[in-house]
């Protein structure tokens, strides 16, 4: 399942039952030892952050590790295409340009609805693989910039 985009499954349920009004949104991004994209209790099926093995990304400014210092998604909104039959969530994080190189190579970065407390509250989103959409970024220096399509899309729309 490597190299795909994905919503995780209580993430998702999360948001179909409560929406995402008033929730902090944080970037987590992720080097190679992390398990995000694996099935099951420590990848897509994880009911917290801290139940996945993350392998956070090291090198430090701009990116700042850990709960309560990675970035944030800004001015998020949820918008309706029609057309496609498709929910895009939007937002802004601010660009990390020049990111020097971690320990080993960055795998992707996961989106989670920040906890009150600590990363044990903090629910799995979405994870997106390096490269593509939604960011854009490769090699070294790395420079993070959300592509303006949109953090993740849902598609086709659910009926209810």
């Amino acid at each position: 399942m490597s190299g795909t985009n994905f919503w995780f499954t209580y993430g998702l349920e999360y948001v179909g039952k409560n929406g995402l009004q008033g929730e902090t949104l944080e970037v987590i991004l992720c080097m190679t030892n992390t398990t995000a994209e694996v099935e099951g209790s420590t990848g897509r099926d994880a009911p917290n952050v801290d139940d996945i093995t993350l392998d956070e990304y090291d090198s430090g400014s701009p990116y700042v590790a850990g709960y309560g210092n990675r970035p944030t998604v800004q001015s998020f909104a949820i918008t309706v295409n029609e057309a496609g039959n498709e929910l895009r969530f939007t937002g802004t994080v601010d660009t990390l340009d020049d990111l020097p190189a971690g320990s080993r190579n960055c795998k992707g970065m996961l989106i989670s609805i920040k906890g009150p407390t600590d990363d044990s509250d903090s629910i799995p989103l979405w994870w997106h693989t390096e490269g593509g959409f939604p960011w854009t970024g490769t090699g070294y220096p790395k420079t993070i910039e959300v592509a303006s399509d949109g953090l993740a899309k849902l598609a086709p729309v659910p009926t209810p």
